[in-house]
């Protein structure tokens, strides 16, 4: 019966009492503290909540508390209140909902980065960039300045992986590379829309939907992604104005 009751809100100290004085009447707080066990300093915090919640009642004999019990339909009217509350804070939510939802798109639209390394570090990252495929089909590249020693299993990977996923999902690549790559060969799988330009750097980034990869590929490889609708777009708009002033 103590399960019971503790299921349906109240605890076990209000149980035990509730059912103390279900069984053996009319106690004053001195009884009913023999009868349970219960620490003398809460009990009156506890006998007002039993109160409040309709479970007991009280009256006053020679100057003296004496507390009884509820008939025990008082479930029925405790769980057909609680109900009624449930079914408000129901409607409340549903009308707030809206709002939360706005908040919640909010707050999942704020900058999310990630940083890999290595081999499996690149695909990660372009897995990542890869999913915005879904929605945006152009892809804008820059190059690095000149052909570094890089990693012997950055070709491979490139062949094996980015350009097949590159065609798969039908994107259309504008690459900016500095002028000294012209005189590379570059891989028949690239099939990228290309313009060369003086810029001299170290790292190249990629930008589809609201990602950018930032790459350095010098050494161990360090692949920075971000996520950001609005960085994304400054991004793009950098590149366009760079593009724009570009020759082929």
């Amino acid at each position: 019966m103590e399960k019971l009751l503790e299921s349906i809100g109240l605890s076990k100290t209000e149980s035990k009492i509730y059912l103390s004085l279900l069984e053996k009447g009319e106690q004053k707080t001195s009884e009913i503290l023999k009868s349970i066990n219960v620490n003398s300093g809460r009990i009156y915090e506890i006998l007002d909540n039993l109160q409040s919640k309709g479970f007991i009642s009280q009256t006053t004999k020679n100057k003296v508390k004496y507390f009884s019990a509820a008939p025990p339909t008082i479930l029925q009217d405790y769980i057909k209140n609680k109900e009624k509350t449930i079914e408000s804070q129901k409607q409340e939510i549903n009308n707030l909902l809206p709002k939360l939802m706005k908040r919640f798109s909010k707050e999942t639209s704020k900058t999310e980065i990630q940083i890999f390394t290595g081999k499996q570090g690149m695909k990660s990252s372009y897995e990542i960039l890869f999913q915005e495929g879904k929605k945006d089909k152009n892809l804008y590249i820059t190059g690095t300045s000149k052909q570094f020693e890089f990693k012997k299993w950055l070709p491979t990977l490139m062949d094996t992986y980015v350009y097949p996923n590159r065609k798969r999902l039908k994107l259309k690549i504008k690459k900016l590379m500095n002028i000294e790559a012209k005189k590379q060969k570059l891989p028949k799988t690239d099939k990228s829309e290309i313009k060369y330009t003086n810029l001299d750097s170290l790292t190249s980034y990629e930008i589809l939907g609201d990602i950018i990869i930032i790459q350095i590929l010098q050494g161990d490889t360090i692949h920075l992604v971000i996520k950001n609708k609005q960085v994304a777009e400054d991004f793009k708009k950098q590149f366009m104005l760079l593009w724009n002033n570009a020759k082929r």
